[in-house]
């Protein structure tokens, strides 16, 4: 299907719906290509060729709001889920809620500039399979590496189109380059996993994808021989991986959608201080070759650079279209979340971290969903690292970390120089002052 087809159904989806009585009306066309493969021990578990269309249309009926599903792009398709949708829009009329509509034209996205994301691979399926292959064999030759889970490979062209009934089009093409690797090391009862990654929309970023094999052998390894730590409160150290984590749980407190239905525990928080003075949050949506750049949000406003976090203090929710009109504010070009987040700080080095703690734990992995973002409260299972005197002496399993989100932050001590820059949020390794652990 090219690109003049994809308009005409993105043209004729609006018109029908415009047709049938709406307010207003979205279309969201989403087009991927790509390759999957998963290895495990040697032998090809899962092949796949894909090429998926979907198409999301929103019909907009006296201040409801319904979204429907298109899998098929066709005519016939199109028509029936227009139809659907006004029919439960009709049935649902809401007359409590003012202003919930499109974005209004003024803040619509008018600017598309290039922002490098789009570098397909040139790489077809049998090569695929070889390199997978030969990742996980190279590792499985390395000592105490018992078994394997696998190696799992995706490369994937994305075209984006989304349009609607105020007169704008935006288009985004984009690649994405994964490969991980899962190994087991130990012995009887005692084994151990270790999990990497590498991801990129560019694979000329990704010189030596072996190399996820290597860190995954070594992070099963170092777990072998893990023993369960004492019950006491003492300093947590979160690897980059998990101090992104930790950082995206205030963006969604801080989310429109979290905020106007009243679910979280910074509604009302704007102007007080939730991270230390040296601490500042930031957000580029328009850095050139960043995997989710972006010039448009999914409701077609225009990004910005937006600092949610000024030296500790919140001066700005993370709110769409929708959401700033649910709250009577103005939309921050965040629907579909933030982009390109990073850490404005003074980083220490990473060893200097490990170093300047007495007596803490490097967690290196969390379990379970213990994590209520309505009042902050937050319990995980872990894994990671006793650290005593400046020192990593052994790994640690099967112990709880709990605290409160609003004292995490503010309880911060310092960002590592370690940035993983993998993923939307850039942040190295996080200090939190204390937390309780038990086992």
């Amino acid at each position: 299907m090219n690109k003049n087809e994809l308009e005409y159904y993105v043209k004729y989806s609006l018109e029908y719906a415009m047709k049938k009585g709406v307010n207003d009306c979205e279309i969201n066309i989403n087009i991927y290509k790509g390759i999957n493969v998963n290895v495990y021990k040697g032998k090809i578990d899962n092949f796949k060729l894909s090429k998926n269309y979907e198409i999301n249309i929103s019909v907009y009926i006296d201040n409801c709001k319904i979204n429907v599903l298109c899998k098929d792009i066709n005519i016939s398709s199109i028509k029936e889920s227009i139809d659907k949708a006004c029919i439960i829009a009709y049935l649902n009329k809401k007359k409590e809620y003012e202003d919930i509509g499109l974005a209004d034209p003024s803040i619509l996205a008018i600017k598309f500039p290039d922002l490098d994301i789009y570098h397909p691979w040139n790489i077809n399926s049998d090569e695929a399979i070889y390199l997978s292959k030969y990742i996980e064999n190279s590792v499985l030759k390395i000592k105490n590496i018992v078994n394997s889970e696998g190696v799992f490979m995706s490369t994937n062209k994305k075209l984006n189109i989304y349009a609607n009934s105020n007169g704008f089009i935006g288009k985004k093409k984009s690649t994405y380059h994964f490969i991980s690797c899962i190994l087991i090391a130990g012995y009887g009862k005692n084994m151990y996993k270790g999990y990497d990654y590498i991801n990129n929309c560019n694979m000329k970023y990704i010189q030596f994808p072996e190399i996820i094999g290597i860190s995954a052998a070594l992070k099963a390894k170092s777990q072998v021989g893990a023993i369960k730590p004492k019950y006491g409160k003492m300093p947590i150290l979160f690897i980059p991986e998990l101090a992104r984590e930790l950082i995206s749980f205030f963006f969604k407190a801080i989310s429109g959608n979290y905020l106007y239905m009243k679910q979280s525990f910074l509604n009302d928080c704007l102007g007080e201080r939730i991270f230390p003075s040296w601490f500042s949050i930031i957000e580029k949506p328009l850095e050139i070759g960043c995997i989710d750049s972006a010039s448009f949000d999914n409701e077609g406003v225009y990004t910005r650079n937006n600092i949610f976090i000024k030296n500790g203090i919140l001066i700005s929710y993370m709110l769409s279209n929708y959401s700033a009109n649910r709250m009577g504010l103005l939309s921050t070009g965040n629907a579909g979340g933030a982009r390109n987040v990073y850490i404005k700080a003074h980083l220490t080095y990473y060893a200097s971290l490990i170093k300047n703690i007495d007596n803490g734990i490097m967690v290196t992995e969390l379990f379970g969903q213990g994590v209520n973002i309505i009042n902050g409260d937050y319990s995980r299972g872990a894994v990671g690292f006793l650290i005593k005197n400046g020192k990593i002496i052994r790994p640690l399993e099967e112990f709880t970390i709990a605290s409160n989100l609003r004292k995490m932050f503010i309880n911060i001590l310092a960002v590592g120089d370690n940035i993983d820059y993998r993923n939307n949020i850039k942040i190295g390794s996080l200090l939190i002052n204390e937390m309780v652990v038990s086992s």
